[in-house]
């Protein structure tokens, strides 16, 4: 038995050695490098272009006195960003909220909870709850509503079924005092 070990370590090790020799190194096609925030290696005869236009001078003369054209360039509009407060409620919505205090995940979605008044969109969340509130009392007003209605229907038909049974009663009782007597025809 030890013989027939030995072919099989001697067989599995030959069989390393030739896979070694064949196999080789795989390298990148191409070097990435992290410039201007991108870190995306675009290849394959793509090409990429980018143009940004800016507002220039003021044709406005409702914001300033200066109504010649001049040459100034201004950043863009910033209503096609989303803002932080828009971010930061689209994050607690997917439930990955924002980071705070160090902390992450559902250890964040608590300290939001309990420290609500430090959120960046605290005014529209106060706004949004409230609403929220006034839905849920209407609501809860409604059903209370509709169980006060359901529980007098209730009783009115308890009411009619205690009456029919009383009329039940009474008939039987009628039968019983005035038995009926039957001859059999001949």
């Amino acid at each position: 038995m030890g013989k027939s070990m030995n072919y099989y370590f001697t067989g599995i090790l030959i069989i390393l050695i030739c896979l070694l020799t064949l196999i080789k190194p795989a390298y990148p096609g191409s070097t990435q490098t992290n410039t201007s925030g991108s870190n995306t290696a675009i290849e394959g005869g793509y090409t990429s272009t980018a143009t940004t236009t800016y507002q220039s001078g003021s044709e406005s003369t409702t914001t300033t006195n200066n109504t010649t054209n001049s040459d100034i360039k201004s950043s863009p509009p910033s209503a096609s960003a989303p803002s932080y407060n828009s971010v930061f409620e689209s994050m607690i919505q997917a439930g990955t909220p924002c980071p705070i205090d160090g902390k992450i995940g559902k250890e964040a979605k608590a300290l939001w909870s309990k420290y609500d008044h430090e959120r960046p969109d605290y005014d529209i969340y106060v706004k949004r709850m409230k609403a929220r509130e006034k839905k849920e009392k209407a609501l809860a007003k409604k059903i209370a509503l509709e169980e006060k209605k359901r529980l007098k229907e209730e009783a009115k038909m308890t009411k009619e079924f205690n009456e029919f049974d009383k009329q039940v009663e009474k008939k039987i009782k009628e039968k019983k005092k005035n038995p009926v007597n039957w001859e059999s025809p001949k």
